[in-house]
Formats: C-alpha cells, structure tokens, sequence
C-alpha cells in the first residue's frame, strides 16, 4: 500500500513537472496556427484563384484583335483579248485590320487600311504603275440572336458570380473549420479536468482502501467492505487510463495542427466560451438573412442568366451590318493618298436554323435545372428551420440539465461530508462513502460534457445564423 501511494504521489509531482516546463497555448495562437496549416482551406484559396481565371478567361472575349496580311500576285494575258493588248499584271497587295467586340451590346466594330500596287506591260505602250490604298470602318449588331450582348455577357457574369460565390464558401469552409477546432480545443480543456478528476478519485479511492485495510487488519471492518473498497479502487484506475486514452487521442489530433507537444491549453477560454453560451440572447433568424441562403440566392442568379441566354439561344440570328470606306488610286503613289474617294453599304444578314434542336434542347435543361434549384432552396429552408429549432430547444434543455446537475453535485458533496464523519466514528459502512463518492465523480465528469454539449450548441447556432 505504500509503495502505491508513492508511485501515485510521485506521477502526480511529476506531472505536475511537467506541466509547468509546458507552455500554454492560447486559443487565438491554435486557431492562426489552424488557418496556416488546414488543408481544407489551402483547397478553398485554390478555388478562388481559378475563380480569378476563369474571370480573365471571360473578359477575352472583348480582346483588341490585330491582324495583317501581305501577297505578291501576278497574272498572264492574252493581248488579243483586249484592246489594250495587255500581256501581264504583276504587284502587292497588303493589309492591316484592328477588330474590337463589346460583349456589354454584342457590338463588333473592325477598322481596316488596305493597300494594292500594280504593274500592267502592253505590247502596243509603256507599262503602266497603279497605287491604290483604302481605310474602311465596319460595324455588325445582333438584333435577335445575342440582342445587345445577352450571350457574350453570360460567361462574363457568372465568371463574377462563381468567384463571389467561391469567397462566401472560402469564409463559410474557414468559419466551420474554426468552429470544429474550437471545440477540439475545448474538449482538450476538458477531458484534460476529467483525467484530473479521475486521478482524484484514484487518489480518494486509495485513501479508503487503506483505511479499510487497516481496520481489517485490527478487525474492525468486514471483509466485503475491503473488497468493496478494493473494486472501487479498480474501477477508478480503469476509470482513469481511459479518460487518458481519450486524451492523448485529441492530443495528437491537436499536436500535428501545432507541430509540437510542449504545450497545455488555456483553461480560462473554456470558462468563457461556456458564459458566452448561457449569456447569449438566441433569437430566431430568418433564412434569407444567413450566409448560406446569400450563397444559394448567388447560384440561382447564375441559374436565372442561364436561362435568359439558353432562351436567346433559340432566336435566329438577325445582324445589322454597316461599312464605310474612303480610298483612291493615281498611277503616281504621292497622289494616291488623298482618299477623296468614298464607299458605303448598310443591310442585314439573317441565318435561321431549321429545328434548332440543341438550342432548344439547352433552354429546356436550363429552366429545369433552375425549378430543380429552387426547391433545393426550399428544401434548404427547411431543414435550416428544423436545425433552429433543435438547436433552441437543446439550448434552452441543456441549461435546466446543468442547473440539476450542479445542484445534484452540491447535493453529493454536502452528503459526503456527513458520510465521512459518520464513517469515522463506525455508524455507516465504507460502501455508503464508496457509493457516494463514486456518484461525485460521475457527476463532475457528467456535468463537464454537459457544458461541452451547450458549448456544441452554442456554436451550431452561430454556424446557422451567421450573415
């Protein structure tokens, strides 16, 4: 019994040791250390990059489009074909284009410089040189099909959307990640005081156990008060390396978040999450005001311009085409630049598929997936209200239960004073101490996850409720 109470002792010193070499790790130092280091939210940022691109991607489409060209030709004629006996043609011809598109109305505007010089050789006269440059400005404008821009603006605005949406979900993803390592944190506090109390109760245990060994010894208990007093012992010990094992599991758990061992939680966050759960005004939140319907209600206005350009899709294509060109030509090159020569033409091109199947076939699987969206959302709304409802009513259960348990465990207490005395002096057997005390530690550890489960709560609540 002696060298038992002196393992116990010195593991209790020596934990005691090495609790103070440890260094407290605060709960704002964990939860850097968690955003550093989770790879849930490595994934989420990832996300948001490639949002980012697919932006870039978008934008494309209203890039400045350069294109030139250059050819040399020449040509063979018959001289009796032509008055003029003309035998060859010979020269370049080059040209420059800018095009421009504006997917905010779907405009193409293109702005060309093209320039021609020629050679003609006659047997009857002298070649002759020809130089005939010419700048020209073209506008096309869909009328049905892409009306001012429906189709080119889609990629446009649901490229902005899914980045939006992918920042609401990087600070939804991080929110729920904190929250769940909040209470990783809080049960570490925890079952830290459980393995604690169990330590205690081996400690009170023993303190029994050898007292009731002395008194058999001098044959003043009974046998079955020794046993009993040496099962409780036991139990107590089983009691204790579990609570361990449970402890070193959510230890090593936190451990490869930190990246060390060295260190104890602070006991005092526990405490003030445990206040801020009972102090806490709950009231009830309308769906459409929580960060998660603001995602929905994202992903549904992506659906809504979905389906506006899947219906515009449909449409024939009706463009509106106007040009204008300014040239001229001299057999001298100085004199063929005063563009005092003009062109111009305006009309329309109309292109109809017959059938249009796929099109039809895409404005048809957008509505659906859009009225599929919509009781999602409902759906949603739902189980949210469900959710709500739960998490008030174990609210409001779990404080009435840790109000019981408290008063219960100062209940025990008060009786196990008595006990105790009553024992000294011989007027109640140990199994009344035995009993009791076992109650006080079931107690204690009972209420600790009480608080754990309200502390649960709590947080579900501002996980529900958060804008």
């Amino acid at each position: 019994i002696f060298l038992i109470t002196v393992i116990i002792s010195g593991v209790s010193v020596s934990a005691q040791q090495a609790e103070n070499r440890t260094n407290v790790i605060r709960q704002e130092e964990f939860m850097n250390a968690v955003l550093l280091k989770a790879p849930e939210l490595v994934k989420e940022k990832l996300s948001i990059e490639s949002s980012k691109i697919n932006i870039k991607s978008a934008d494309a489409q209203d890039d400045l489009i350069f294109s030139a060209g250059s050819n040399l030709y020449g040509k063979e004629s018959d001289p009796l074909m032509s008055q003029s006996r003309l035998t060859e043609t010979t020269g370049m011809n080059g040209s420059a284009s800018m095009t421009k598109k504006f997917s905010a109305t779907g405009t193409q505007i293109t702005g060309a410089f093209n320039y021609d010089q020629s050679v003609s050789e006659y047997e009857v006269r002298p070649e002759t040189e020809m130089y005939s440059p010419a700048v020209s400005l073209s506008v096309r404008q869909p009328l049905l099909n892409n009306f001012f821009g429906t189709i080119d603006r889609f990629s446009a605005k649901t490229a902005k959307i899914d980045y939006e949406i992918s920042l609401l979900n990087y600070s939804v993803k991080e929110q729920q990640i904190l929250d769940n390592y909040k209470v990783l944190y809080c049960q570490w506090i925890i079952y830290r005081q459980i393995a604690a109390y169990n330590a205690e109760n081996v400690d009170n245990a023993l303190q029994i156990y050898t007292q009731t060994q002395r008194k058999f010894n001098a044959r003043l208990a009974e046998n079955d008060d020794l046993q009993k007093s040496y099962s409780s012992l036991l139990n107590n010990r089983q009691s204790y390396e579990n609570s361990r094992l449970q402890l070193s599991k959510i230890e090593n758990e936190i451990y490869n978040v930190l990246g060390g061992k060295e260190m104890v939680p602070d006991n005092q966050y526990f405490d003030q999450v445990y206040t801020e759960a009972v102090e806490t005004k709950y009231e009830r939140i309308n769906f459409e005001k929580t960060l998660n319907y603001k995602t929905m209600n994202m992903s549904l206005q992506k659906l809504l311009y979905s389906g506006e350009a899947a219906e515009n899709k449909t449409l024939p294509n009706l463009d509106v085409i106007a040009s204008v060109t300014q040239k001229d030509s001299a057999a001298v090159n100085e004199e063929a630049w005063d563009f005092d020569k003009r062109e111009y033409s305006i009309g329309f091109q109309f292109t109809y598929k017959i059938g249009n199947n796929a099109a039809e076939a895409e404005q048809e699987k957008a509505l659906n997936s859009l009225n599929v969206y919509k009781e999602t959302i409902k759906e949603t709304e739902i189980n949210y209200a469900k959710s709500m409802d739960d998490t008030l009513i174990g609210i409001e259960t779990y404080k009435k239960i840790i109000d019981y348990q408290e008063k219960n465990l100062a209940a025990l207490r008060s009786s196990l004073a008595t006990e105790q005395k009553k024992y000294s002096q011989a007027r109640i057997p140990v199994s009344n101490v035995i009993s009791t005390e076992n109650s006080i530690a079931s107690a204690r550890s009972s209420l600790l996850n009480s608080k754990m489960i309200l502390i649960n709560y709590y947080l579900k609540y501002l996980s529900l409720t958060r804008e």
